[in-house]
């Protein structure tokens, strides 16, 4: 990993408009590594294991990302025995590893 900043840029023309923008240096100048590098993809994000022990309570998925290799890896692979649809070739969603459900839920 390497060090990043989050902007959602889409909808800064609007928070401007509104005159909502807003934000604060942290004082220290900079935030205290707290977890290490990547845990959360390194923790959930092996498709069909769950980790023994950790227990994950929140109205949320705990994957934070879902990198485009294995997910790329996974479609060549699932290509290799389905024909797919007709019309998007081969589909696969990306699930809460904690419910097999939605990501969003």
């Amino acid at each position: 990993g390497s060090p990043c900043i989050w902007q959602d840029g889409l909808d800064i023309p609007f928070v401007n408009a509104m005159e909502a923008n807003f934000y604060e240096v942290h004082p220290d100048l900079s935030q205290a590594v707290g977890y290490a590098v990547d845990d959360m993809t390194k923790t959930w994000g092996n498709a069909g294991l769950r980790p023994m022990g950790e227990n994950w309570a929140k109205g949320y998925s705990p994957m934070f990302k879902y990198e485009w290799a294995p997910t790329y890896e996974a479609l060549t692979r699932y290509a290799g025995c389905t024909d797919g649809s007709p019309f998007d070739g081969v589909l696969m969603e990306y699930v809460n590893p904690v419910t097999n459900g939605p990501v969003m839920q």
